[in-house]
């Protein structure tokens, strides 16, 4: 068994989810290698920033270091099929973010190809990985909940409330045609699938589009930056910000979900179930506000936006290698139903 420490890692992509895995992989033990960026210029800033050893100057680059076992891309999603085919072709283990492809066809070839070569494999839902999400995938597989009949929950940020905010998601030829879906939906559904342990089959959407146009920067954005740009040009939006998406599972099983990108001056929540529950929304707190403590001192703020748990690196680091290249063969857990909220049959009150 090879250990973490043999293993060799590059990673493609140096923003903010690359950054998260670049650090992944130290808290496990991985080298690694280098970081490709989106320019050379860019890649040997965020090395030296991250104290990574090498900055690569393009992908072929990275194929040619024989160092190099495993890559994580974590590139914009119109690069993930070409950079992942080639890496597969390249004899290399590959870790890929979500979305794998921009359509269904894409990521079946990229199946078929990852299938065919016995290499590692994987795309990164880590959310999965958090141990409540395990402790209910295994209490649902046990029959401690009964019969999974509903199923329902959502995925909320707003860190694109504004029409001056912008990022390349908003673009589909780089993001895709689905937006709010494709980047935080596919997390949700991938839970739910992975915790009930019945896939999807069938579903029904809405899409709304509330910021139709949007101000984008002449020059680049970091994902969740606060800062505004003063030139700017503006862009019809063509993608969703929010959805509301009905569900059918495998096992009949029902469900409902909602997910969105933007979201309002605030929010209230109503239920049967506890008092009416009124909260502002801060956006000028998503993402770089301090946070207050206890004792009253100042924390920095982590750089996640609203709706973004704060577990994600602990969860990066579970999710870092799949599989365990220390055990080639070993495939990672086999995606199942998840979910937010389960309703399973009534059990008959003890008093009746």
């Amino acid at each position: 068994m090879t250990s973490f420490a043999d293993i060799g890692a590059a990673v493609i992509g140096t923003g903010f989810i690359g950054t998260v895995h670049v650090e992944a992989l130290r808290r496990i033990g991985v080298d690694v290698r280098g970081v490709l960026g989106s320019t050379p210029e860019r890649g040997a800033t965020r090395a030296e920033a991250l104290s990574v050893r090498h900055a690569y100057g393009s992908l072929d680059e990275i194929l040619a270091d024989p160092s190099v076992d495993v890559v994580h891309v974590t590139s914009p999603n119109h690069l993930h099929v070409p950079q992942a085919s080639a890496i597969l072709g390249a004899g290399k283990h590959v870790v890929c973010e979500k979305p794998l492809a921009l359509t269904a066809a894409e990521s079946a070839g990229l199946v078929r190809q990852a299938a065919a070569s016995g290499l590692v494999n994987a795309v990164n839902f880590n959310i999965r990985f958090y141990p409540l999400d395990q402790h209910i995938r295994e209490r649902i597989a046990a029959g401690d909940l009964g019969e999974i009949r509903f199923v329902t929950g959502h995925y909320f940020q707003d860190w694109l409330l504004h029409d001056t905010d912008w990022n390349w998601r908003l673009e589909p030829g780089k993001g895709g045609a689905l937006r709010a879906v494709g980047d935080i939906g596919s997390h949700w559904l991938d839970l739910m699938a992975f915790v009930t342990g019945q896939p999807i089959v069938s579903v029904m959407a809405d899409f709304a589009t509330f910021v139709t146009t949007r101000r984008e920067p002449t020059g680049p954005v970091e994902t969740f930056s606060t800062e505004r740009s003063a030139e700017t040009v503006e862009r019809r939006m063509g993608t969703e910000d929010v959805a509301t998406i009905l569900l059918r599972f495998a096992n009949g099983a029902r469900g409902s979900v909602g997910d969105r990108r933007v979201g309002g001056r605030g929010g209230l929540g109503l239920g049967d179930a506890r008092p009416p529950l009124a909260r502002p929304s801060r956006p000028a707190e998503r993402g770089a506000a301090a946070q207050p403590r206890p004792d009253g001192r100042r924390r920095p703020g982590r750089g996640r936006p609203a709706g973004r748990p704060r577990g994600g690196l602990r969860r990066h680091v579970r999710g870092a290698v799949p599989g365990d290249l220390r055990r080639r063969g070993r495939r990672p857990t086999e995606p199942g139903p998840g979910v937010r909220h389960v309703r399973s049959r009534p059990r008959r009150d003890a008093r009746q």
